[in-house]
């Protein structure tokens, strides 16, 4: 039995299957997504990686089914156009170390979910996104609460609000595929590399 924290409710992919049709994941029928806690890897002394810690958000609910266009897939294909296809030797060279980046929490006001979206939330958020921007934690932030909000209304942008699967009108806490393309745009890939990237 799965304890709390183990899984996650919504991937947005189907189950994947071999080129006959035959299911690839029998260990898991669903569409969760099962989460080791210690997890053990084979690899070389130097090896390096990228790790997207977070909620709902990072998990891409809203997202668009088997479209792989969460904000961490978005930040993927943006290392492999600048790195070819050896992303992964490539970021062993560059990487020194460890880099903790902070990220903004996007704004949730006006959400249809009780739990979240209320003005008194809202002002919580904003004093957490400060810390995060001016409190000095963070060796860089990507901001995502600028990537995603609405100036005029406090709220997320319009267009990020819809839900991309269902087509239904979201809770405007969870981006659909336009807000998390946003959002991993949002990630200055020189707080990953320690050469520069030329911005596009």
């Amino acid at each position: 039995m799965q304890k709390p924290g183990d899984w996650a409710g919504r991937e947005y992919r189907e189950p994947r299957t071999d080129p006959n049709g035959h299911r690839r994941d029998h260990h898991n029928p669903s569409r969760q997504i099962v989460y080791a806690s210690c997890p053990r890897l084979l690899a070389p002394a130097d090896a390096r990686a990228i790790v997207a810690f977070g909620d709902s958000i990072t998990d891409g609910t809203a997202a668009t089914m088997n479209g792989d266009d969460r904000w961490p897939d978005v930040l993927a294909r943006r290392l492999h156009m600048v790195y070819g296809k050896d992303v992964v030797g490539r970021s062993r060279a560059k990487f020194a170390g460890i880099r903790i980046i902070g990220a903004t929490l996007t704004s949730a006001l006006g959400s249809t979910n009780p739990n979240h979206g209320s003005p008194e939330q809202d002002a919580k958020r904003k004093a957490l996104n400060e810390f995060i921007l001016k409190g000095g934690l963070f060796d860089g932030i990507a901001d995502f609460d600028a990537a995603t909000l609405d100036p005029q209304t406090g709220g997320m942008r319009a267009e990020f609000v819809p839900e991309s699967t269902s087509g239904g009108p979201g809770d405007k806490i969870h981006p659909n595929r336009v807000g998390y393309l946003a959002m991993g745009w949002a990630i200055d890939l020189n707080l990953l590399a320690t050469l520069p990237v030329a911005r596009k």
